[in-house]
């Protein structure tokens, strides 16, 4: 694997996988499934999250972010990036990461380590890169985020998680679902939903699922038809206002 994006070392549930732009992504070693397409995880994680970014903006001045992933913070990271590029200093993200190894990582490089050849280090390069910001600029801004709270990072999600305030964006980026079917049931996208998302709010993964798709229109989304990324034919963006 690359130096530059090679991982903490995994429980034997994961393992590290280089895609095919040059970013880092897991593999679950049960199924054999990544947890972005091969064709690029730091590419397909901008094609799912930019469009929700942009019209979470049009339905807060301060956004809120929730983000369910494994622990690689691609969507928090590129978030950031793209609030800060946008003149947004008032907002709120909060990750809930499956990983507790990987979270530990992330937390230990913003906070005290900083050191090379982890992806995140690839992902600020690259997230400052398309957003025109400079690395250190960025890395300031994840840093600030975390001492002032703006991005808490929390366990996995589970069905009784309480979430306290709702939220305008959700990016839901778990695995599928032969890999994480509690995530996928029925009964647990409707409780998400309903205690997550604010009256105005837009969904973004990038999965299209039918049990997703009835959820979200029974919970008063609209979906806009969108391409997937390399193999996937669909993904999901959907809108409530």
């Amino acid at each position: 694997m690359d130096q530059r994006v090679r991982v903490a070392p995994m429980d034997e549930s994961f393992e590290p996988v280089l895609t095919e732009d040059g970013s880092s992504s897991l593999r679950n070693l049960r199924t054999g499934e990544p947890m972005h397409s091969l064709q690029g995880a730091f590419s397909e994680s901008l094609a799912i999250s930019i469009a929700a970014l942009k019209r979470s903006l049009s339905l807060a001045r301060a956004p809120s972010i929730l983000s369910v992933g494994l622990g690689l913070a691609y969507n928090e990271i590129m978030s950031i990036a793209f609030l800060k590029r946008s003149g947004i200093k008032d907002f709120r993200i909060v990750s809930f990461e499956k990983s507790a190894l990987l979270t530990k990582d992330l937390l230990n490089w913003i906070e005290t380590d900083r050191t090379g050849g982890r992806p995140y280090e690839d992902i600020v390069r690259r997230s400052a890169d398309f957003f025109g910001l400079s690395e250190e600029e960025l890395k300031r801004e994840i840093e600030e985020a975390i001492r002032l709270k703006k991005w808490v990072i929390r366990p996995a999600l589970e069905p009784e998680t309480n979430f306290g305030k709702k939220f305008h964006c959700l990016f839901f980026d778990a695995f599928s679902e032969d890999t994480d079917p509690e995530l996928w049931d029925e009964t647990h996208l409707e409780n998400l939903i309903s205690k997550a998302c604010a009256k105005s709010c837009v969904f973004s993964t990038y999965a299209a699922k039918a049990v997703l798709t009835r959820v979200l229109k029974k919970a008063g989304f609209t979906l806009e038809k969108r391409p997937g990324f390399g193999k996937k034919r669909e993904s999901t963006l959907a809108l409530r206002v």
